[in-house]
């Protein structure tokens, strides 16, 4: 009777295994309702992942017996892309729990979780696992969409260029939408879209895109960079954007594109033709008039003669001629010595530093032909500069600190 008695025991003990347990994982938004599916996730937002766990579904009872008041150990450990998220360890004294878990930054990815549980052994010493799995895969796919604009221009509808002016090209690529990370890239072309393949370069960059790109501080820091730069021609290594002719004869364009990958590659892509020509900003104009000059007589009258004289010394928006600019040592680690050749006029030469955000972070102001640049706080990095006097350009380029 005593060994019948203590096989009954044995019997109960085994069955709480004997059934099939109820495990999986679905995910809400902000924990109401749930699905086992994939979800769209734009951006970063919170979302609650439930863990739902029943060792006996069947049972009315709780099958998973054991010693003490909370005989039922559980360890559940999160992952996105099989790096551990979070990690939840808790005692119960239920065989079914339904665990939610938030995660405040849901990003694009594979979220599983792994769960063991244990029950406490009858002589209250230690414990033994009576489950340990993972659960399905619940996939948050991202639904990125690029956007952008050149200087304020919507991209065209019949792929035509938008004209753009060499002394400053500004990306606006902030009303792309859902990103982590955007690419931007620029390659060489025709008129026609059709890539020379000899200067191109891109770049993937993390976090959400910007408005208000330099494009020439951006084009001179990658394509100066074999990380980024894929042109044939390594002459070319640090160039910015120029107009002019390509080899072939035909006039010089370039295709910029804003790229996203989530949950796959989508481009925008815009051509531009930039103006070399373009030295001055709209408000740098100072346009001079000639006094009016009027003479008396009939319209009607094809006898009436009249003479205009300009006088040669009155101009409308002109400019004097690019000087140039030597700068000595470039690149430089601590001070370079700036010298703006052939300028002999007496306005002051404003000479202004730009970092590759377009920020200007240096302006000297000289009466000077020669001058220096001391690096003071500056990071080592390429930059841009534009020097001028009385509103006029005299020369722009890059400057290396090493």
């Amino acid at each position: 009777m005593k060994h019948l008695i203590l096989m009954a025991f044995a019997i109960l003990l085994m069955s709480y295994n004997a059934q099939a347990q109820h495990f999986e994982l679905i995910s809400s938004p902000n924990g109401i309702g749930g699905t086992v599916n994939d979800f769209k996730v734009c951006g970063v937002e919170s979302r609650t992942f439930q863990v739902i766990y029943d060792h006996c579904p069947n049972s009315k009872v709780n099958c998973l017996q054991g010693c003490g008041a909370n005989p039922v150990r559980v360890n559940i450990r999160l992952y996105r892309d099989n790096t551990l998220l979070q990690t939840l360890v808790f005692q119960t004294s239920n065989d079914w729990f339904n665990q939610p878990i938030v995660v405040a930054n849901t990003s694009p990815g594979a979220y599983k979780v792994e769960v063991t549980v244990q029950r406490r052994k009858f002589s209250c010493l230690s414990w033994e696992t009576v489950f340990n799995q993972t659960s399905n895969i619940i996939t948050a796919l991202g639904n990125a969409s690029p956007a952008f604009n050149i200087d304020g221009i919507a991209i065209p509808s019949n792929n035509s260029a938008i004209q753009v002016c060499g002394s400053n090209i500004s990306l606006n690529a902030a009303a792309t939408s859902c990103e982590t990370r955007h690419y931007i890239g620029v390659q060489e072309c025709n008129q026609w879209w059709s890539r020379t393949y000899e200067y191109e370069w891109g770049r993937w960059y993390t976090g959400q895109a910007n408005d208000n790109i330099n494009l020439q501080a951006l084009s001179t820091w990658n394509s100066n960079d074999p990380l980024y730069f894929s042109g044939t021609d390594v002459s070319r290594m640090g160039d910015a954007l120029f107009g002019g002719y390509l080899s072939s004869g035909q006039e010089r364009y370039y295709r910029v594109s804003v790229c996203t990958g989530e949950p796959s590659w989508q481009c925008k892509v815009a051509l531009i033709k930039v103006n070399g020509n373009c030295k001055l900003a709209p408000s740098d104009l100072q346009i001079e008039t000639l006094d009016e000059y009027t003479t008396t007589g009939s319209s009607a009258n094809d006898n009436n003669e009249l003479e205009l004289a300009i006088d040669p010394n009155n101009t409308i928006a002109s400019s004097s001629a690019l000087t140039t600019i030597r700068i000595s040592p470039n690149p430089f680690n601590a001070t370079t010595i700036i010298s703006v050749d052939s300028y002999t006029e007496k306005a002051p030469i404003v000479f202004e530093l730009y970092n590759l955000l377009g920020e200007r972070v240096e302006s000297i102001q000289s009466n000077q032909n020669q001058f220096e640049l001391n690096r003071n706080q500056l990071a080592a990095g390429v930059y841009t500069y534009r020097a001028t006097a009385d509103n006029q350009l005299l020369g722009s380029g890059k400057i290396v600190i090493q």
